[in-house]
This record gives structure tokens, sequence and C-alpha cells, in this order.
């Protein structure tokens, strides 16, 4: 079984082998989406120095993505796979709210899956350690781990993004 709570509708999942189970996109998920696929909110040409684009941009995919967490948990589909007695649930890390289903349907094992890095509060979630001063950020676009000045924007980086998502 496979639980897909869309946002970005368009884009194709590629799950062919199992049971899927789809939450349609929140209409205010879909319209923060929209502006990221159009070009309104533009992660890969911002500022990494600008603190206030970081943030609002940040603020942005945390509202679609807190939206849609709201309309799974308020579908029901999480009751109905609580019944289903899983072994073992995956999760991928740019789901925010994985972690919380994962938790609510209380599988024997979970394993979380990443395609990107892990972000701020995900290291905890998983008892990863995390060396501020060397991890990469996500909002971090290189990292010479050699030099101090990159730690220490480093470790800004990763404060700014544990409180983007708080």
């Amino acid at each position: 079984t496979s639980l897909i709570p869309e946002i970005a509708v368009q884009l194709k999942d590629g799950t062919i082998k199992s049971k899927i189970v789809r939450v349609p996109a929140d209409p205010e998920a879909a319209e923060a989406q929209r502006m990221f696929d159009t070009g309104e909110m533009d992660f890969f040409s911002m500022n990494e120095l600008n603190p206030i684009m970081i943030y609002a941009m940040s603020q942005q995919a945390e509202s679609m993505f807190a939206k849609q967490c709201e309309v799974t948990l308020d579908s029901g589909v999480v009751e109905q796979l609580q019944k289903e007695k899983f072994d073992v649930y995956i999760v991928e890390t740019i789901d925010i709210c994985g972690m919380m289903h994962a938790h609510l349907i209380k599988p024997r094992a979970i394993i979380k899956t990443s395609t990107t890095t892990l972000i701020g509060e995900q290291f905890d979630e998983v008892g990863v350690p995390l060396a501020l001063s060397f991890s990469p950020s996500m909002l971090t676009r290189s990292l010479d781990i050699h030099s101090i000045t990159s730690r220490a924007w480093n470790i800004f980086a990763e404060q700014m993004t544990r409180l983007m998502h708080d």
C-alpha cells in the first residue's frame, strides 16, 4: 500500500506495484505549489545571504506541507491504514508529515529514505548526530569544511532551517 498525499498532481509518482491511497491536494497547498511551479517563488535563484527571503520562501513551503498534512489527517486515511497492521513503513525525507504518519500508523519498523539532505529536526527524528559546523545545511549551496567562516555560515543556516520548520 502506498500513501500519496498529492500536492503536485501533474507529477507522476511511478507507483505501479502497490495499492495506491491518494489524498487530493488541499486548495491552498495546490496554490502554493503553483507558485513554485511558475517561478513566483524560486528557491534556486534566491540569495542565500538574505535570511528574509529564505524565511519567506520556507514559510510558503511549510504552509503548503502543513495544509496537506491537515487534509491527510482529516481524510480518515490514517485510521484505515492503522487497521492494516504494516510490518514496514518507508518514508521519504521530503515528506514533512511522513514520520508523523508512521508514528500514527504504528508499523513494526520504519525506513526513512532520503533524496535530499536531512532538514533541521529530521536529524533528531532518526537519532542522527549533527555537527553543526560540518554537516551542510540545506540553505548552504557549497561548503568548504576547512574554512572557519564557512563553518560559521553553516551554523547560522542550520539554525535558520530549524527556526523555519518549528
